[in-house]
């Protein structure tokens, strides 16, 4: 669902979908699949209008980056 709804740039659910999918991935220990899906997440949300609720779906997404663990290959 998160795939098709950001090809259909529906962001809001392209938004929620992909930090689902990240999360569930974070969870498999999939790191740099999850590391993709939010990055992905933090592309469609800033797709979406200036609002309270953009701004802490931002910041919980970007929370979940750092969460990631080094195995992701992401550089401190």
């Amino acid at each position: 669902l998160a795939h098709h709804a950001f090809l259909a740039e529906v962001w809001p659910k392209a938004a929620t979908y992909l930090g689902e999918a990240a999360a569930k991935a974070n969870g498999r220990c999939a790191y740099r699949q999850a590391a993709g899906w939010f990055e992905q997440a933090l592309g469609a949300v800033a797709k979406l209008p200036d609002s309270r609720a953009k701004a802490e779906q931002s910041i919980d997404i970007m929370c979940g980056i750092e969460a990631l663990s080094p195995a992701a290959g992401r550089s401190q």
